[in-house]
């Protein structure tokens, strides 16, 4: 039936438009954050409600400028590098962050100080300021050796941490949750991992 107001527009048309967008909008949002289940390839995937929580935490998280470590070309000193991550409170989330970041490696001209390779496993501390860093092999089965170079390793992860963790007295280096007395043979990581300002 034609609406006899003469625009020629059916009758029935307006309210089923405004249904199908008051369906499908929502719908692909939902689907889009992932609060539907997705189709991957026939089949249909449940979506982790921890992975879910997690976006959304990292996503409304602040935005925090930070300062890492790297070395110079030359690999005689290290070089402040400025970055912008997430804004995250917790000590513990905020020296992983900072080591993945090293992890990544720097975004101008200087030079890695971490192996390639390298993931951190875990963070903890104790009562007394001490940060453990569980790292997975590779920071010792990859890295290149030499006492400079392990020299910067250390000292990278050691002031990076301490310009932006405040609490921070000391670092201890664990490898599969053993701790390492040195990365590459050369030195003694629990004296070198001293955090600037405490030694």
């Amino acid at each position: 039936m034609v609406n006899p107001g003469g625009a020629g527009m059916p009758r029935w048309l307006l309210p089923v438009t405004v249904l199908v967008i008051g369906i499908v909008v929502p719908a692909v949002y939902m689907i889009e954050r992932g609060l539907f289940s997705r189709v991957d390839g026939g089949r249909t995937t449940a979506v982790d409600p921890e992975v879910e929580t997690e976006a959304i935490r990292t996503y409304s998280a602040p935005i925090r400028t930070v300062v890492l470590y790297f070395s110079d070309t030359q690999a005689e000193r290290l070089v402040p590098e400025t970055r912008e991550v997430a804004g995250v409170h917790d000590p513990a989330e905020l020296v992983k962050l900072l080591v993945q970041e090293l992890e990544s490696g720097p975004m101008g001209g200087l030079a890695p100080t971490l192996p390639g390779g390298t993931s951190l496993r875990h963070v903890f501390s104790d009562a007394q300021g001490t940060f453990y860093l569980d790292f997975e092999p590779a920071i010792v089965a990859d890295h290149p050796g030499g006492t400079r170079a392990e020299l910067l390793t250390l000292r990278s992860i050691a002031e990076t941490i301490g310009a932006n963790v405040p609490g921070v007295r000391d670092l201890r280096i664990l490898v599969g949750g053993e701790e390492m007395l040195s990365i590459a043979g050369h030195l003694d990581a629990r004296a070198e991992s001293l955090v600037a300002g405490q030694r």
